[in-house]
Formats: structure tokens, C-alpha cells, sequence
């Protein structure tokens, strides 16, 4: 047996300079002000096996990196109070924040945050949020030397499959294979490459939340919040699994796709290779509400409480070419993304010992919400409760025991 050795050393430098301090007094309080500056190197070195790096281990074939990206950035934050302890406004205060970014993979980059709550009383308080977040690529998804490996991989431009979907037969034609084609390497491995793309972009986000806090005076022990939260993705960072790629190339709306420059095709018209490297993937929409609350009170002589939190999931779509309708592909109430998440824990304590229950709902879902009955006739997915318990005992401020039960 043959183990492979790899090694893999990322680094960080990071200098930074910060200012802040009140600018100056208004009615309501002083108005707070944050400035500042950083700069940030990161650097990878990846060792690879000699063997993998030279051919010899079957279906694995691996490379060395050494890259690195540096960032400079600036930054500011205000908050401004325009009211204090007035009928109606116990609090009413703006926020905001702004930062520019310049790095040397992808340019310059600008993110911010405008915000505000309103507090009419101490039981309750509103808030509001608007931003803009950017995500830069890493140093794995730009310059991953990646690996080669080995599939099998039916192409959908095949006499036999070109029929199945209504933009392929006129996009594997376009590619040059008219009807009739039939894959001449149909039973040999296609090469798959994954690995960074120094070309791939940031992804941006444009987001909103509204929420309340509640923690009325007439109620004590009780605080609560909701919020609800919208978020709009563009030019997510990912990777798109092999069949995908090559089913997506011809199944858009043309071939002038982000999915067919990830395919080589031989004179033959065969695949010759496919690269699983990260790109830019369309948009993508969500948008839900949580709420959370917990109440304590005292029952003799135990500490009794109960916490209740959850998340409503209004939507979550993604469509992985941007414009094209063909590509969307709907989450909301599938599997991973149920349209109610909801945990109850009820709890109670006595002195060092304490015991809480948390019990866990997930409605049902579909495994795909878009297939048809025809498609799949397993697609339901029953609502599912789980129930755990934990339990713990504290000796002393050194020791605790505990165990629990999932």
C-alpha cells in the first residue's frame, strides 16, 4: 500500500491602523465616528506528492502552488442619535458604514451599510438594515493546481439523448455535431480537471432586514425578536458538478453560456476534457423571516425556561445562467431548504444541576420541487420531529459533568 503525503502552508500578514472617538454633541448624545486602514497578505504553498505530481498514481495526477494576494483597504463608521429619552423615542439613532477595497487579483472593490432603529419605549425597539457585502475569491478557488481525474460521462448531444430537452438538439448542433451523432469515445473516460480560475470574479450581495426586539416590562423574563431578511446573489462562487456542466452547455438558451467554455471537444467531436474549476454562477434570491424568543421565571426552587426559534423560508431560487429561465433551478421546500425550521427547548435547573429538551421540526419538503410526478414518484419528504436531551451537573468551577441523548 502507498500512502500520499501532501503538505499545505497558508499564511496571513496582517497591519492596520484605527481611529475613533466622538466628533461632537448633538441633543440626543455625541455622534461616534471610526476610521481606519488595513493591509492584508495572504500567501498558500502546496507541496504535492512526488509521485502524484509526477503521473505515476493511477487517476490522480496533483501540482505545486505558491501564490499569494495582497488587499489594501480603508474604512469608515458613523452613529448618529437623534433622539434620547423623548415621548415615543426613548432611542432613534442612524448608522452607517463604508469600505473600499483594492486587490491585486480582482481590482477594487466597495462595500456598505446604512441602519437605523427606533425605540418608542424600553419594551420594544425596531431596526432596519440596508447593504452591500462582496465576497473575493480565495487563493484555492483563483490558483488551485487542482487534480486530473478520471469519469464516466453519457453526452447529451447523443442521437439518443438530444431529444430530451428542448434547447439541445439546436445547441449540439451549433456545436458542430448535427443529428445522428453519436459519441465515438462513448466508452472511454473523460479527463476531468479541477482546479482555481484565476478569472472568476467576486460575488456580490445587496440585502435587506427589518426586524423588532421585545422585552416588555409587563412580562418579566420574557424578550423576543423577529426579523425578516431578503438577500439578492449575484455572480455566486461555485462549482457545478461534471454531468451538470455538460448537460447545461447544451441545454441553456445558446451555447454562449459560462458551462461550454468548461469543455474541450476533440476533432472527433468526443469530450475530451471537462474543468471543474469555480466560475461566477448566475443569481440568487432568498428571503425569510426568523423570530426567537425566551422566558425565564423561577418555580420554587427551580430556575424554569423555555426557548422557541425558528425560520419561515419565504424563497430561495437560484438561476445559474443570469436572464436564462431555462436554468432556474427552485429550492424553497426541498430537502435542504424546508419552509419551516422550528427548535422548542424547555429547560429547568436546581443548583448545579440542570436539564434541557430541545425538541427539533422540519416540515415536510419534496426532494425536487420541480420534477413532475412522471420524473420521480419518491419526491415526498414527511415532516420530521427530533428530540434531544442534555443534562449536566457542575462539582465546582473546575469540573462539570454532562451527557445528552440525540
Amino acid at each position: 500500500d502507498y500512502t500520499k503525503r501532501r503538505q499545505v502552508v497558508n499564511t496571513q500578514q496582517v497591519g492596520g491602523l484605527q481611529v475613533n472617538g466622538d466628533v461632537f454633541e448633538l441633543p440626543a448624545g455625541a455622534i461616534k465616528v471610526a476610521l481606519g486602514a488595513e493591509w492584508r497578505k495572504e500567501t498558500t504553498e502546496v507541496t504535492p506528492d512526488p509521485r502524484s505530481a509526477s503521473g505515476e498514481l493511477w487517476r490522480d495526477t496533483d501540482n505545486a502552488v505558491d501564490a499569494d494576494f495582497t488587499v489594501k483597504e480603508i474604512f469608515g463608521e458613523i452613529l448618529v442619535p437623534i433622539m434620547a429619552d423623548q415621548p415615543f423615542a426613548k432611542e432613534l439613532s442612524l448608522e452607517g458604514a463604508v469600505r473600499f477595497s483594492d486587490y491585486d487579483t480582482i481590482g477594487t472593490t466597495t462595500t456598505w451599510k446604512l441602519g437605523g432603529q427606533w425605540a418608542p419605549s424600553a419594551d420594544i425597539r425596531f431596526r432596519v438594515t440596508r447593504s452591500r457585502s462582496v465576497r473575493a475569491p480565495n487563493l484555492a478557488e483563483l490558483f488551485s493546481a487542482g487534480t486530473v481525474s478520471n469519469e464516466f460521462i453519457i453526452d447529451p448531444c447523443n442521437a439518443a439523448t438530444v431529444g430530451l430537452m428542448p434547447n439541445r438538439a439546436a445547441n449540439c448542433a451549433a456545436l458542430g455535431l448535427g443529428a445522428g451523432y453519436t459519441d465515438p469515445e462513448a466508452n472511454a473516460f473523460k479527463f476531468v480537471v479541477t482546479g482555481g480560475n484565476p478569472a472568476v470574479r467576486e460575488e456580490k450581495s445587496d440585502s435587506w432586514t427589518a426586524g423588532a426586539v421585545m422585552t416588555p416590562s409587563f412580562i418579566p423574563g420574557l424578550s423576543a425578536s423577529v426579523d425578516w431578511w431578503k438577500i439578492d446573489l449575484a455572480g455566486a462562487i461555485g462549482t457545478v458538478p461534471v454531468d451538470r456542466i455538460v448537460d447545461n452547455c447544451v441545454d441553456a438558451a445558446t451555447i454562449d453560456n459560462p458551462f461550454c467554455s468548461l469543455i474541450e471537444r476533440k476533432d472527433n467531436g468526443a469530450i475530451g476534457f471537462i474543468n471543474v474549476s469555480p466560475i461566477n454562477i448566475g443569481s440568487q434570491q432568498a428571503e425569510g423571516i426568523d423570530f426567537n424568543a425566551i422566558y425565564r421565571r423561577p418555580i420554587g426552587a427551580f430556575d424554569a425556561r423555555v426557548n422557541v426559534a425558528g425560520t419561515y423560508l419565504i424563497e430561495n431560487r437560484q438561476t445559474v445562467v443570469s436572464g436564462d429561465p431555462t436554468t432556474l433551478d427552485i429550492a424553497r421546500a426541498e430537502v435542504d431548504n424546508p419552509k419551516w425550521r422550528v427548535n422548542v427547548t424547555p429547560g429547568l435547573s436546581v443548583g448545579a444541576f440542570s436539564i434541557d429538551w430541545t425538541l427539533r421540526y422540519i416540515s415536510s419538503s419534496k426532494v425536487d420541487v420541480q420534477a413532475s410526478a412522471e420524473e420521480r414518484s419518491d419526491n415526498n419528504v414527511s415532516s420530521r420531529l427530533y428530540n434531544d436531551v442534555y443534562t449536566s451537573f457542575e462539582i465546582n468551577d473546575d469540573f462539570q459533568l454532562y451527557a445528552g441523548i440525540n
